[in-house]
């Protein structure tokens, strides 16, 4: 699936803010989820992350340590300044990718 998160029209990216508020809570959730599934490692940091969605780095932080806690992604540790995260194995991901695609349309 080819997805560029981040890159949707601003209408279509405030509806997938408001049904992730609604599913997950929090309107964060799905595009961070959707950016860490689309990482070709699997390794990220809340900085890279949050300059592509244009949002504060602490606001996408909250998101990959609330995937730790729920066993979908290992907190690496901090290298160069970074806190880095390694995705796990989960359907997690693609249900995620799978979301955005339907609600980015």
């Amino acid at each position: 699936m080819d997805i560029e998160v981040g890159r949707l029209p601003d209408q279509a990216r405030e509806q997938i803010r408001k049904r992730s508020k609604t599913l997950f809570g929090n309107r964060d959730t799905l595009e961070v989820a959707v950016a860490v599934a689309s990482s070709s490692d699997g390794v990220v940091n809340a900085t890279d992350i949050g300059f592509d969605l244009r949002l504060a780095p602490n606001r996408v932080r909250a998101q990959l340590a609330s995937f730790v806690d729920l066993g979908y992604m290992m907190d690496s540790g901090t290298k160069d300044g970074r806190r880095w995260f390694v995705r796990l194995d989960s359907r997690f991901w693609s249900m995620c990718l799978e979301l955005y695609a339907d609600w980015g349309r």
